[in-house]
């Protein structure tokens, strides 16, 4: 109990700090579905605008240096349209869809001061130990199977940022031909500060697993992020409305 106690003081304390710069230029909404409907659906629609305008690079095979120029052209106006939630954003191309290349990325991550930097962390050498296999990661082959915008995570993003993410991506494709993703990575504890409001007015338990099953958020010292949720949890569940992500509230509070 006392746990609990501390656990909802800590939210209401962040909630009360973030949320007039949460609401400003924002719909007002009535409760956690929504707000995240709120944030994911802008986000979506601002990397599917960015996709859009990648996808007439690929009418004919662009260079390396044509499609660095033409994202950067297509980023760069976007970081600016961010929410805090968001750590870092970029396009990822799809193996071998450039001649020079087989792997290509261009990423850029948000800085201590909010700014956003290029990130040229990612060694993209098959060869090396510490390659960056993104080809075989969820956040690429779910877009490229489905040809619909994916969540990733929670999971811990280790020589990166050392802390949990949720990678939202979105496919790109150029006449009907699948030739990468925009993709951007949320840090949970960003998401967390943002919805924190919720989780503290909530009455009792109140859990966002992802469609893994995979715990993204929470008010209960029961259940930590990045925990799988137990099929017995004792918790009645509604749909969020995107990415297959319920929210679960304790029984005896509804």
């Amino acid at each position: 109990m006392r746990l609990t106690e501390l656990m909802r003081a800590r939210l209401q304390m962040i909630g009360g700090r973030y949320s007039q710069l949460r609401r400003e230029g924002r719909g007002d909404s009535s409760d956690l579905a929504a707000e995240l409907r709120l944030i994911f659906d802008r986000l979506v629609k601002l990397l599917e605008d960015i996709g859009r305008g990648l996808s007439g690079t690929f009418d004919k095979q662009p260079t390396a240096g044509e499609l660095y120029a033409d994202v950067a052209r297509k980023v760069l106006p976007s970081l600016g349209q961010l929410d805090d939630v968001v750590h870092g954003l970029g396009f990822m191309a799809e193996i071998g869809i450039l001649a020079e290349t087989r792997y290509w990325i261009e990423w850029w991550q948000r800085a201590s001061d909010g700014t956003f930097d290029r990130d040229y962390s990612h060694q993209l050498d098959p060869t090396r130990d510490d390659f960056y296999d993104y080809g075989s990661k969820a956040y690429m082959t779910r877009p490229r199977d489905t040809g619909k915008p994916s969540a990733m995570g929670p999971y811990v993003d280790y020589g990166g940022v050392d802390d949990y993410l949720v990678t939202v991506s979105v496919p790109v494709t150029s006449n009907g031909v699948f030739v990468g993703i925009v993709a951007a990575d949320i840090r949970v504890a960003s998401l967390e500060r943002s919805v924190a409001p919720w989780l503290a007015q909530a009455d009792g338990a109140c859990i966002l697993p992802s469609s893994a099953s995979r715990v993204l958020l929470s008010n209960s010292v029961r259940y930590n992020v990045g925990d799988v949720l137990p099929a017995d949890a004792d918790l009645s569940f509604t749909e969020v409305g995107l990415f297959g992500w319920v929210i679960g509230r304790a029984k005896d509070s509804l």
